[in-house]
């Protein structure tokens, strides 16, 4: 008979499914290289039988519950970095315009 297959932490499947860009910049991004929604663009990961957002999960991992009418903004702008220093609960509302002004803005970011 044989054993049972022991599931890996989550933590560890997440991890193993990223890049750091930059290993002596404690403070870079983290690229996600598992599986992206092709509508979204965002990184998604699967645990409990359940797919979430790659940058959702970690946070939650991380930091706790995402409180009720909060969404998590990518402070860097880059949809695929799953590093928590650069994730912030904020209004929805707060969200639009930060992107406005990273994206259209003087503080653009060019590796959109």
């Amino acid at each position: 008979m044989r054993k049972p297959r022991r599931k890996k932490a989550p933590e560890l499947r997440f991890y193993a499914k990223t890049r750091v860009l930059d290993p002596g910049n404690s403070d870079g991004c983290v690229r996600w290289t598992g599986s992206i929604n092709k509508v979204s663009g965002y990184g998604q990961f699967e645990h409990n039988y359940k797919t979430k957002l790659a940058h959702r999960f970690i946070y939650e991992f991380m930091e706790g519950p995402i409180a009720e009418g909060m969404v998590i903004d990518h402070t860097c702008s880059n949809r695929w970095c799953v590093n928590v220093s650069h994730l912030q609960q904020v209004t929805q509302k707060e969200n639009v315009h930060r992107g406005r002004v990273t994206t259209h803005g003087k503080y653009a970011n060019k590796e959109r």
